[in-house]
């Protein structure tokens, strides 16, 4: 799968790259999904003040979608106005996430949400 490069990997890491290895790595349990359709791709990050910081990088970058409170911390979903490709996968939106109150996390890319149709 080739990868592309997106404007936000400075910021957020090589996204593509994140992407295709975690659709390597559940085909390589068995799992064969011939289309993917990745809802969002997750990036945590490490304090609140990161996680405000970000909030402005991807308000230039897409439409925020939502924000809200959930397990505690702040969680903000948005619609990249250009989306990120991993191959022929496309991936349109970032969740970014608030660490939880109380834990510690390193920053970065976490995981991606797949839309299963059957």
């Amino acid at each position: 799968m080739v990868s592309m490069s997106h404007p936000l990997d400075s910021t957020l890491g090589p996204m593509a790259p994140f992407v295709s290895q975690l659709l390597a790595e559940l085909a390589a349990t068995g799992v064969t999904i011939s289309r993917p359709t990745v809802d969002h791709l997750c990036y945590r990050a490490a304090t609140l003040q990161e996680y405000r910081a970000l909030c402005a990088v991807l308000a230039e970058s897409g439409t925020l979608l939502v924000e809200g409170m959930i397990g505690g911390r702040p969680i903000a979903t948005y619609q990249l106005h250009q989306p990120l490709l991993a191959g022929e996968v496309q991936v349109p939106c970032i969740e970014l996430a608030a660490p939880k109150p109380g834990r510690v996390h390193q920053a970065g890319l976490e995981h991606i949400e797949l839309v299963v149709t059957s």
